[in-house]
């Protein structure tokens, strides 16, 4: 076999195991890439797990929140009836009510709508 031969030979032995190198260096890139993709996709399910777990808990904060907004209207529909009351009772004079000139006022400016009072401020707490 002569030189030149060899050298083609030689170059192309070099080349497959040249080849053989990166087809490895790929596979192990390959298979990097596919485990970190699984990690990813880990994570999102778990990320997708919690939203979806915050999900419930603000819906079942919004259904809490709104059945009390609703009893708090009915309170405050029956303390609107009862102020009501207290006032036809002050128009009519039918029995002393031990109450000031002030709650006077609020309680027939509540009555009458002109002004938003709240149990607190009705009641001096």
């Amino acid at each position: 076999m002569s030189d030149e031969q060899q050298a083609t030979r030689s170059t192309a032995r070099t080349f497959e195991e040249l080849n053989k190198e990166q087809i490895a260096i790929y596979a192990k890139e390959l298979n990097d890439h596919f485990r970190n993709e699984r990690k990813l996709r880990g994570n999102l399910s778990d990320r997708d797990a919690e939203l979806d777990q915050r999900a419930r808990e603000v819906s079942a904060l919004n259904n809490l929140l709104q059945h009390q907004l609703v009893e708090w209207y009915k309170i405050a529909k029956e303390y609107r009836e009862v102020l009501e009351s207290i006032n036809e009772m002050l128009k009519e004079g039918t029995g002393e009510l031990p109450i000031s000139d002030e709650l006077k006022r609020m309680i027939e400016s509540v009555v009458a709508g002109t002004e938003e009072a709240d149990m607190e401020s009705l009641l001096g707490v």
